[in-house]
């Protein structure tokens, strides 16, 4: 029989296929054994034996007719003339089968008079089914000779797909090659269906062509033909496609034999795999997700492990720790940092005090591995809610967040905690951590550590403690100022008992120990306030000198851990508080203020700034002002020497009361007249007419610009160029005076007066030193001229012979403001420059004039000044012998006290002997403007106080 299909084979009767130009219908029949198929397109199929025998000879019913008889429903007609034409297809061969289940049919040479019209494969997309049509008789004849079977041929190294339609006795199979394997479903053609619909995988284009160039999409359809309903059939191959549903029985799938008896049976379209519901996905993925997450926070942890490095424990207390010292380096006066902390040996404390701490805030501390995964969850969800921050750290959670004050906060803070507390707990023993901690741990009243705390509550040391005091400080942990006995009492007791209880609970003391335990006692004030006393007015100024020299500001002090060495000689620094304190009692809004500063170098060797800073914050050496009053004559002494016109010995008129233009007619001190007298004497008898008639020849602006130079501020307070202001009208801080009078004791070479020698890193740098540069800005001989006369004051015969030490050279001068609000006394030796200063501030805070103290009804610079002066110099003095001023060189106007002498003027004639002994200072003359001098003797140098205090250091 030919390979190839000839056009005489194809039924072209009108009255069966249409008109006479139809295209040709491929007829179809059971193939016998000698048929042969060799079509190019559709490789043979294997019939599964080569036994020989036929199909039985019985005529079976025909597919169409068993759809007609099993689906009556489902029948249609169509009319021959809308019917498709198959295009030309050769016949194929009758190839030999084996008796099988499956009877294999190959296509034949037709006979002319019995070829039926075969539908032609027409596109149809699966969601628009073809609507069902009525049957004519002869499309139904089509329908016999109308069933295939698209199956694989056996040894294909690629998985094809096989789709069979079964009748009770014939069936039609042609095979395609498959797509791949991955694919879902197959293709099903039933012949005599409308339309076989089902999804068809990617890929599945290539084996379409080959039944149909024009096949595409899901969707074959054969017109024609009775709907009936498909069967799926799968190649034994198809059961290891992941997504299949079983198999179906065939002649190339024996596997599949239990499902052979499918005859009948309406197989519904294919349909794909179902996805998931939308949570079951994200089920899914967050399950991905937190996998991942696990991961890589397991990675991060191990990078973080190894990464973040335990500090000693001790560095770190330093460094929160700025500490002001004496000028030795060592001895301490106050910190910065405003805390207190002593390291202590916890090997000798007692065990208990260390039990109630672990009692009461970390139970487990024995067992866990430093960190409580309970307490870090309920951390982090506080901070979500945005509650405060609650406990549940463990005693090494705590001493890392103390260890690291201000770098554990927030998420990154807290993790960072955790690293920290389990390395602590892997390098150090419990005993250790729990050291650490008590010498870590805030206790309140400024306390950090157990032995701040125990001196802080107690007044004593940690060593000496007692289970009830232990468990005091150990319940006030968690909130120490809030529950300071002292505050709050109650809560103080609440939280003692909870601890007691919790330590007998845990062995820690016994039931008797539990039964005798009493509420402690305690102190209702810490005795460690630092800044209480003089020594808080030191510590603020050195924070404000650093400030304005260094730069460094507040906030840098307190957390460097520097060392800073001021220039405050602790001895001398008690002396003088001492003298303070022994003076006789005065007004209590009496405020005293005194500084002691090295003339060659600026230096403050001692400072009294107040009896107690927690009173009143104000420095009254470097904050208060006060009037001057004649402390001012010695910078109009300079300034007349600089004029040429004066000397010493210049002779000038003290003559009182003087006149000057506008009505301004002041008078010496106790309405005194002294006419005709040496410079050096006006000085020291402290003449107000002799220096404003002075000021006033050589010009009022020359004392001020004399002033400034030596160190008064050009903008204090009241310091102007008017006549008055050479009795002192303005209004300096003590500090200034002090360093204008260091100058002249320097001979007239400044140097800063300061407070800070030098700062120290931790790691023993130096970061700042002292300023030691020194500009002269007076000539020296000058200088020594007014030292000179100076000292005339401290004499029996000048206005400050109180402030006399035998055997040692004193230049000076006292300083009274009008109606007594302010009195001073200004002392130098050739090492120092020492100045004292009183006033009284009123109720509203303004100044007021000084009450009576001791025997003195009225007070001047030359009275309690100059007293108090010498009773600190004779301590501060103590063991170190005595200096000599440098002789000053004749001036070049100067020829003899007698022969150079001032121009008469016509004052008023004095009415007592310049040569006679000055009054005593017993009533307070007032003037129009300006000062009131000290003028006259010291009436303290006749008191039998004052003749006591002439003895040697």
């Amino acid at each position: 029989m030919s390979n190839n299909w000839d056009e005489n084979d194809l039924d072209k009767s009108p009255e069966n296929h249409g008109e006479a130009d139809s295209q040709p219908r491929l007829p179809w029949r059971p193939l016998s054994e000698e048929s042969e198929y060799t079509d190019s397109r559709i490789p043979p199929v294997p019939t599964g034996s080569d036994s020989g025998e036929s199909q039985s000879s019985e005529p079976p019913l025909s597919a169409t007719e068993r759809a007609r008889r099993q689906f009556p429903s489902r029948r249609a007609s169509r009319s021959p003339e809308s019917a498709p034409v198959a295009p030309e297809t050769p016949a194929a061969p009758p190839a030999p089968v084996e008796d099988s289940k499956v009877e294999i049919l190959r296509p034949i040479e037709a006979e002319e008079e019995d070829v039926p019209e075969v539908p032609t494969p027409i596109r149809r997309s699966r969601l628009h089914p073809q609507p069902e049509e009525t049957e004519s008789a002869e499309s139904a004849a089509v329908n016999q000779s109308n069933e295939f079977l698209i199956q694989e041929p056996e040894a294909k190294t690629e998985l094809n797909y096989m789709t069979e339609v079964q009748t009770e006795t014939e069936s039609v199979a042609t095979t395609i090659p498959s797509p791949e394997p991955e694919a879902e479903s197959m293709a099903v053609f039933a012949a005599g269906a409308t339309a076989a619909t089902v999804p068809l995988p990617e890929g599945v284009e290539e084996w379409q062509e080959a039944i149909s160039p024009d096949f595409d999409d899901e969707t074959l359809l054969i017109d024609d033909v009775e709907p009936v309903e498909p069967t799926l059939v799968q190649h034994a191959a198809w059961a290891s496609i992941p997504g299949t549903e079983g198999s179906s029985p065939s002649a190339l799938n024996p596997a599949g034999a239990e499902n052979e008896n499918l005859e009948g049976e309406a197989v519904a379209k294919a349909k794909p795999k179902p996805k998931r519901p939308w949570w079951k996905r994200t089920l899914i993925w967050l399950a991905w997700i937190i996998l991942a997450g696990i991961i890589l926070g397991a990675i991060f942890f191990m990078i973080s492990y190894l990464v973040i490095k335990v500090p000693p424990v001790d560095d770190a207390v330093r460094l929160q720790r700025t500490a002001v010292t004496y000028d030795d380096g060592t001895t301490e006066i106050g910190s910065l940092s405003e805390i207190d902390r002593t390291i202590i040996d916890p090997a000798i404390l007692p065990e208990y005090v260390g039990k109630a701490v672990v009692a009461s805030e970390d139970r487990s501390f024995y067992e866990n591995s430093g960190i409580d995964l309970k307490g870090i969850a309920r951390a982090f969800w506080n901070n979500i809610r945005g509650n405060p921050r609650q406990g549940g750290s463990t005693l090494t959670q705590q001493y890392v967040e103390n260890y690291y004050k201000g770098s554990t906060a927030g998420y990154t803070g807290k993790y960072r905690e955790v690293i920290l507390a389990l390395k602590i707990n892997q390098s150090q023993s419990k005993e250790e951590i729990l050291g650490n901690y008590l010498n870590t741990i805030y206790f309140g009243r400024r306390a950090y550590g157990i032995e701040a705390a125990s001196q802080a509550y107690f007044g004593k040391s940690a060593k000496d403690l007692t289970i009830s005091e232990s468990a005091l400080l150990s319940g006030i942990i968690p909130a120490p100022s809030a529950w300071d006995p002292a505050k709050n009492r109650e809560k103080a007791e609440q939280r003692w008992t909870r601890v007691i209880n919790l330590m007998a609970e845990d062995g820690y003391i016994t039931q008797a120990q539990k039964n005798e335990a009493k509420f402690p006692e305690f102190l209702e004030k810490s005795p460690l306030s630092r800044r209480s006393g003089n020594s808080g007015y030191i510590l603020d100024q050195v924070t404000a000198e650093l400030k304005e020299k260094a730069g460094m500001n507040a906030s840098d002090l307190a957390a460097s851990g520097y060392t800073i060495v001021t220039t405050l000689n602790q001895p001398r620094m008690e002396a003088m508080e001492q003298t303070i304190k022994e003076m006789p009692a005065g007004s209590p809004n009496l405020r005293v203020g005194m500084i002691s500063v090295d003339n060659k170098t600026g230096s403050i060797i001692a400072e009294y700034a107040g009896a107690d800073y927690n009173k009143s914050q104000r420095n009254t050496v470097t904050e208060d002002i006060l009037q001057a009053g004649s402390t001012f004559k010695p910078f109009t002494l300079l300034a007349a020497y600089e004029s040429g016109e004066y000397n010493n010995r210049t002779i000038v008129d003290g003559s009182s009361p003087a006149s000057f233009p506008g009505g301004y007619r002041p008078s010496n001190y106790g309405g005194v007249s002294y006419g005709k007298v040496p410079l050096r004497r006006a000085l020291a008898l402290s003449m107000n007419t002799a220096f404003l008639r002075v000021n006033d020849k050589i010009g009022p602006d020359k004392t001020k610009e004399m002033a400034i130079r030596l160190g008064i501020p050009r903008d204090t307070l009241g310091l102007d160029d008017n006549l008055s202001n050479s009795l002192g009208s303005a209004s300096p801080h003590l500090i200034n005076l002090a360093q204008a009078f260091a100058t002249i004791g320097n001979y007239g070479k400044q140097v800063d007066v300061h407070l800070v020698r030098e700062v120290r890193s931790p790691n023993g740098e130096i970061v700042y030193t002292e300023p030691t540069a020194g500009e002269q800005v007076v000539e020296a001989n000058l200088a020594k001229h007014a030292l000179d006369a100076m000292q005339d004051v401290v004499k029996r015969s000048g206005s400050a012979g109180g402030a006399m030490i035998r055997g040692y050279q004193i230049a000076g001068k006292t300083g009274t403001s009008s109606d007594n609000k302010s009195a001073l006394f200004v002392g130098i030796i050739p090492q120092w420059t020492t100045v004292i200063g009183l006033y009284q501030v009123g109720a509203d805070g303004s100044s007021e004039s000084l009450s009576p103290i001791g025997n003195f009804r009225e007070i001047t610079g030359g009275s309690i000044p100059a007293i108090t002066w010498r009773q600190y110099m004779v301590r501060a003095l103590n063991g170190i012998e005595a200096e000599k001023f440098e002789k000053p060189e004749r001036m070049e106007n100067e020829i003899s006290e007698k022969s150079h002498t001032e121009e008469a003027i016509p004052y008023e004639t004095p009415e007592t002997d310049p040569a006679a002994p000055a009054p005593e200072e017993t009533k307070n003359n007032k003037t129009n403007k300006g000062s009131k001098s000290s003028g006259g003797k010291n009436n303290a140098a006749k008191t039998p106080e004052a003749k006591k205090t002439v003895e040697k250091p």
